[in-house]
């Protein structure tokens, strides 16, 4: 063997030992030489390219480049090859989960496979629970915005407690019965002003019976310190009126919702429950953004209520200093209220509708205050002249109260109610069905009342007098149903 022989096969034992080191060098010049050494010097080159192509198909794996080729045939080649296509499942799998699908499953890693597959079940549960999250939390988002809706324009305040009622026990499946309580000034005492159920009850607590807030402690103390009070079945430390009021020997949950008002409790919703019920942080945090939004409600409410008892007291005494002019007729427009709203009360008249004939008959006289005392108090027959100054009144009732917004709705009563059914009446000469409804309440009670007073012109007339006389203009001057609804109640005026 010649020098060269020697150097050629040393050259491939440093290769050899190298890559027994770990590392890939150089590929080996093979010569020129068509020999046995040229031979190995190839194989050894090729089995270089080869581990070359392994580790750098490896380090494209570990860099999560799962589609370059593995192109070796040696052994190790084919474990690079399955552990790339279980990576490239394992991808795909990830991605579905990450669509949403949670069928994905794995049983070929041992514990990878474990871990994988709780990873995947533990998704699973999170999501089915945030989509009840959600479900729960859009509903009650939704229940909000209904009852804004309902309640925000309500200002009849026992209307709006029998809204609650029915909202809260109709949008919230998992209550039977509600209660809403109102205490009263003293806050001593707390009468039920409305209540609802899903189903019939025996209840041995009527709406507006007063009841004493001592005997009840625990009302009483969310009275004193607002605020949500949840109580389950049986609670031990209760004596016996207030555990029957609150639980009424047919519930298991009671949960107490209070409404606050300037920093005080005066009224309070009990919603009962024929099941035992743990409701989550979330739940007790919706029921705490309605209280403080049914809150602002029932203040609003209870506002405007008072505002317009300020504004019909003002009305009444306005009303009262018109008929003061005349000594006969001081009470005529409190007389002509009270049996124009006895009418429409039993014609069924809304709670809106009653308070517009209330005004309106109040007011239906103010006209004449424009209208001189030496025609208005005239003890002898007017003339022509003067009935003509005194059917004026209506259209001067218009002029004066067209400026206050809050008489937009009983304008056209006053102004409509010395029109005749038969169209032969005025200022408009308005016919049936066209003249406002309360108009026709209102002008058959001015005609009763007018019989039946004394006037400086004349003496009063019986009862009996004035009824056959309406009686005698029905279908003319007067509407016949009002007629009817007036004889049915004429007897208790």
């Amino acid at each position: 063997m010649n020098q060269n022989e020697i150097s050629r096969i040393d050259r491939i034992t440093e290769t050899i030992n190298e890559l027994l080191n770990g590392n890939i060098p150089e590929l080996i010049n093979p010569g020129d030489e068509l020999d046995e050494i040229q031979q190995l010097s190839q194989y050894v080159n090729q089995m270089l390219e080869e581990i070359s192509s392994l580790k750098q198909s490896y380090t494209d794996l570990s860099n999560g480049k799962l589609s370059s080729p593995i192109k070796s045939n040696l052994p190790f080649a084919h474990s690079l090859k399955n552990l790339q296509a279980t990576l490239n499942h394992l991808t795909w799998q990830t991605n579905q989960i990450a669509k949403g699908d949670f069928t994905q499953h794995i049983d070929f890693l041992g514990e990878f496979s474990d871990s994988f597959n709780c990873m995947v079940k533990q998704l699973q549960t999170n999501r089915d629970h945030l989509e009840e999250l959600i479900k729960n939390r859009t509903n009650e988002l939704s229940l909000l915005l209904d009852t804004t809706i309902k309640t925000s324009q309500m200002h009849n305040i026992n209307e709006l407690f029998n809204l609650i009622s029915k909202i809260l026990i109709q949008s919230l499946e998992c209550h039977t019965y509600c209660r809403i309580i109102s205490l009263d000034k003293t806050k001593k005492y707390f009468q039920i002003k409305s209540s609802y159920s899903i189903r019939p009850l025996k209840c041995n607590y009527p709406i507006d019976k007063s009841y004493e807030l001592n005997k009840f402690k625990i009302l009483k103390k969310i009275t004193n310190k607002p605020e949500l009070k949840d109580i389950y079945t049986n609670p031990d430390d209760f004596n016996k009126i207030e555990k029957d009021f609150l639980f009424m020997d047919l519930f298991k949950s009671t949960l107490i919702i209070p409404f606050v008002e300037d920093s005080e409790v005066l009224d309070l919703a009990i919603i009962n429950e024929a099941r035992d019920i743990a409701r989550s942080s979330f739940s007790i945090d919706f029921y705490r953004t309605l209280s403080n939004h049914l809150s602002i409600v029932i203040h609003n409410a209870k506002l405007f209520q008072s505002n317009k008892s300020t504004f019909l007291y003002t009305i009444e005494a306005l009303a009262a200093a018109i008929d003061q002019r005349d000594a006969y007729t001081h009470l005529h427009s409190k007389n002509v209220t009270k049996y124009a709203v006895k009418i429409a009360k039993h014609l069924k008249f809304s709670e809106n509708e009653i308070s517009d004939i209330r005004v309106a008959a109040l007011l239906h006289d103010i006209g004449k205050i424009g209208i001189k005392d030496d025609i208005l108090l005239k003890p002898s027959k007017l003339t022509n002249e003067e009935i003509d100054i005194i059917k004026t009144h209506p259209e001067r009732a218009v002029k004066i109260l067209e400026s206050v917004e809050n008489l937009n709705s009983v304008i056209p009563i006053i102004a409509a109610h010395h029109e005749r059914y038969d169209g032969r009446g005025y200022p408009r000469g308005l016919k049936g069905d066209n003249i406002p409804v309360s108009s026709r309440i209102i002008a058959v009670a001015d005609t009763f009342d007018a019989i039946t007073t004394k006037r400086v012109y004349r003496d009063a007339m019986t009862k009996k007098v004035a009824i056959e006389e309406i009686k005698k203009c029905s279908g003319t001057q007067f509407d016949p149903k009002i007629v009817n609804a007036f004889l049915e109640n004429v007897h208790s005026l």
